[in-house]
């Protein structure tokens, strides 16, 4: 009978582990030996994806496309953060009448852009000025959850505390909310000033709308604590009794009380108050007709007023006489009287409009 060999399996494999080991550190020593080769480079990538998508910018900016300009700008700056971006991307946000979000961009390149930078644009104060003199803090005040829209923009929910959006003579702003009437006004956001717009949102089924307007166009009302609107307007208000004060530059305000309906329009038409004696013509005609009749005889009494001779000092036949003609002017006349005028038209330097580098 042949008799079987033993093999001790957990041994042999023991063997292999050290095996393995003793192979990997021998390659570690060998590529520390030898060196062990660089990392790829990223930063050229990445510098290059953003000077492509700069220039992208640059020409849609010159084709005046600056929404799609702005688009490239956003990109380039994420992959790169070039400060000149900011730049960038503020003045196509002013070309695309953003002023407040222009007016941001500029801010932030000043701060983050370094020396040699800003002396590419020596300009920048004077533009960061004139961008916030088209801006106005707005403050709105609002029942929690209104949506509120700034024309077709949505500003946000109420309340909004101040944020900066663009001037204007006769802004329209709108709060809605499910279950409520609108309300829309009308109002003025000061260059560089600051606003403060109340809505009072009514629900529908207890509303009525007072329709106001006045003689005098240009004067505000201000219906019971509401903010102050321009004639003509109307106001959606709560059935019931209201108070509309009317005010308008040389009057007095007048002040009248109204009472609308359930789902009325009710039209209101409110004179102004009588106006103060000093605005009244006949109070300046009468200061008028006084000031010339002492004017009168001030200069009737000085020539009743008889003095003494005086010594002439210009020789006979030496001054000239302009004489008055009833005939129509001539050419040269014309030249003699006319003062050469200023054509009006200054020549500045030209603007930076986008920063190469």
């Amino acid at each position: 009978m042949l008799g079987r060999s033993v093999v001790d399996y957990p041994a042999v494999r023991s063997l292999l582990v050290l095996a393995c080991v003793a192979a990997s550190v021998a390659c570690v020593e060998a590529a520390f030996a030898q060196g062990a080769p660089a990392a790829p480079a990223q930063s050229a990538p990445t510098s290059a994806s953003a000077d492509a998508l700069k220039q992208e910018g640059d020409a849609l900016m010159d084709d005046n496309r600056f929404a799609e300009a702005l688009a490239k700008y956003r990109e380039a700056y994420n992959v790169g953060s070039n400060p000149a971006l900011l730049y960038n991307m503020g003045r196509a946000h002013e070309a695309l009448n953003q002023n407040a979000e222009a007016l941001e961009m500029l801010r932030a390149f000043d701060a983050k852009a370094p020396p040699e930078l800003h002396a590419k644009v020596p300009n920048l104060k004077k533009l960061i000025d004139d961008i916030e003199a088209r801006t106005t803090m707005l403050t709105i005040d609002a029942p929690k959850g209104a949506t509120i829209k700034l024309g077709d923009t949505v500003l946000g929910t109420a309340p909004i505390a101040e944020t900066r959006v663009n001037a204007g003579k006769r802004v329209r702003l709108e709060a809605s909310q499910e279950g409520f009437d609108p309300d829309v006004q009308e109002v003025e956001l000061p260059g560089r000033g600051k606003a403060k717009v109340t809505f009072k949102l009514v629900p529908r089924d207890k509303s009525g709308i007072l329709a106001i307007d006045s003689p005098v166009k240009g004067a505000t009302i201000t219906v019971d604590d509401l903010s102050a609107r321009q004639v003509p307007t109307e106001v959606r208000v709560l059935a019931g009794k209201h108070t509309i004060k009317l005010e308008a530059t040389g009057y007095r305000d007048n002040v009248v009380d109204v009472e609308v309906g359930i789902g009325e329009r009710k039209p209101i038409v409110i004179e102004p108050g009588e106006a103060p004696v000093y605005e009244r013509w006949y109070f300046w005609t009468g200061i008028g007709v006084g000031v010339a009749a002492a004017a009168a005889g001030g200069v009737l009494a000085a020539f009743l007023i008889e003095g003494s001779p005086d010594n002439g000092t210009i020789p006979p036949g030496q001054v000239e006489v302009q004489r008055w003609s009833s005939r129509a002017p001539t050419r040269a006349d014309q030249s003699r009287l006319e003062r050469p005028r200023s054509s009006g038209f200054t020549i500045g330097p030209v603007p930076v409009f986008t920063l190469q580098f």
